[in-house]
């Protein structure tokens, strides 16, 4: 009995090593980004710089255009206001009875009534 005792006493320590055997442990990989994936994020990096930088640009451009437009308008008005100016002296200076006075009392001169030409266009 003592035999057939420690020979089930080995058995169980087998199956004890067996079971521990069939136990296996789970090793958990941390999450690695793969060579694909770091070209992938690389290109959207790139591409979102660049899409940045054009946006910029064409602000910088738009802004800059705008303000040489508002400095054309200025100055479209300012010329505008000057002809408006020169047609209102031009048609106080053309005023026959201001150019008769002047030529009247500053020239001596007179109308002669006989004298007087009339063209018709």
């Amino acid at each position: 009995m003592l035999d057939n005792l420690a020979f089930q006493t080995r058995r169980k320590q087998q199956h004890a090593q067996k079971h521990v055997k069939k136990t296996s442990t789970v090793v958990v990989e941390k999450g690695r980004i793969t060579k694909g994936e770091v070209v992938l994020l690389a290109i959207l990096a790139i591409t979102f710089f660049l899409a940045s930088v054009f946006v910029i640009s064409n602000y910088s451009s738009i802004n800059s255009i705008n303000r040489d437009i508002q400095a054309v308008q200025t100055e479209i008005d300012a010329k505008t206001r000057e002809n408006q100016d020169l047609e209102l002296q031009v048609t106080e200076l053309s005023d026959p009875d201001r150019i008769f006075n002047i030529a009247k009392n500053e020239l001596g001169l007179e109308l002669n009534e006989e004298n007087v030409k009339v063209i018709t266009e």
